[in-house]
């Protein structure tokens, strides 16, 4: 995909307009270099200064843009009155009575100009409808949707989260998100791995639920009206009742109330639950991976891991040894164990 390519899809994200496959190629194509970052931070800025105009008093000069955008048209202009002239050295057209003055018995005709319909009025026209059209793109909300439309698909947020989208779910949020808020709305199920962040909430609202967390991995179905916790804790609240839910609880919502009750250990497994990829960011494998093995492995989230893409046919049949050996067969890999089980995994280079 060429530079252009590239220009048309940030356009499209900034106006919330691209579709979510852009979307996630965009947040992969971004951390490749230094370069992609720097021009995808420009269009982030030049976006951030158009949306804080304020349009609530919007009231455009209409005069001194239509003076600027009749300049352009000087030309046109100066070939309409040439022909106006024209027609009225050889054929006047009265639309006004004749005036006539009398001065030192000298008889002078003065005649109205005629009115024409000129390219001016036109443009006149056409420079309104362009600043309305102006107008509705300033004052269109700045949302950003990502939709699976078939399979789960995997996103990244800029605030560090990971979602799976079970196919057709969505989810939307508003600019600013992960900076001044961490807002969003979901429809159908979605898996959730909160990046933790104590100064910004994360919150989701569904049709019948409110779920706030501060940095926690579970699943909302919104069909079924449930969330099931895979990590941490979570916060759940519905018609003015609030549960805190812990790691291999679930809520559901019954006739108005939350019920509370146990989940299965392996609840989080329907995103990818023969553990296979296709060009998927090493991110999300290391995550997959956790659900089937209890969180045991640590990614060293360092820049070259953003470049790292794997493929294979499903693992979930293999011991955590195993697919580790397939990494490291796939990756420059180096693997430690910590004290208390953890294994840390940094990758110097993907092969």
């Amino acid at each position: 995909m060429d530079n252009i390519e590239i220009e048309n899809i940030l356009a499209k994200k900034v106006t919330g307009e691209a579709t979510s496959s852009e979307l996630a190629y965009v947040e992969q194509w971004r951390k490749e270099s230094v370069e992609n970052q720097n021009l995808y931070n420009e269009y982030e800025i030049l976006w951030d200064t158009t949306a804080s105009y304020e349009p609530q008093n919007f009231m455009p000069d209409f005069e001194a843009a239509l003076s600027s955008h009749l300049n352009l048209l000087t030309e046109e202009s100066i070939n309409t009155l040439e022909i106006d002239k024209k027609i009225q050295e050889n054929k006047i057209i009265n639309l006004e009575p004749e005036v006539q003055k009398t001065r030192d018995k000298n008889i002078t005709t003065q005649q109205p100009r005629a009115k024409l319909f000129s390219i001016k009025r036109l443009s006149s026209i056409a420079a309104i409808f362009v600043l309305g059209i102006a107008a509705m793109f300033l004052l269109k909300n700045n949302t950003t949707t990502i939709s699976s439309e078939s399979g789960v698909m995997f996103a990244s947020l800029d605030d560090g989260s990971m979602l799976w989208l079970d196919e057709g779910s969505s989810i939307s949020y508003d600019k600013g998100f992960g900076v001044d808020h961490r807002d969003l709305k979901m429809e159908g199920k979605v898996f959730f791995d909160v990046s933790r962040n104590e100064d910004l909430p994360f919150n989701i609202s569904e049709d019948n639920l409110n779920v706030t967390v501060l940095g926690t991995s579970f699943t909302i179905d919104d069909e079924n009206d449930s969330v099931i916790v895979t990590s941490g804790k979570v916060q759940v609240e519905s018609n003015n009742e609030k549960v805190l839910l812990v790691k291999n609880q679930k809520v559901k919502l019954d006739n108005g109330h939350l019920n509370t009750s146990n989940s299965e250990s392996n609840s989080s497994n329907w995103r990818n639950s023969d553990l296979s990829f296709d060009e998927s960011p090493l991110t999300q494998v290391v995550a997959d991976i956790n659900m089937f093995y209890d969180n045991k492995l640590v990614l060293d989230n360092n820049s070259t891991v953003a470049n790292c893409k794997f493929t294979s046919g499903g693992m979930s049949s293999q011991s955590l040894e195993n697919i580790i050996e397939i990494l490291k067969k796939t990756y420059d890999l180096e693997v430690s164990t910590l004290d208390n089980g953890t294994i840390v995994m940094t990758v110097a280079d993907c092969k």
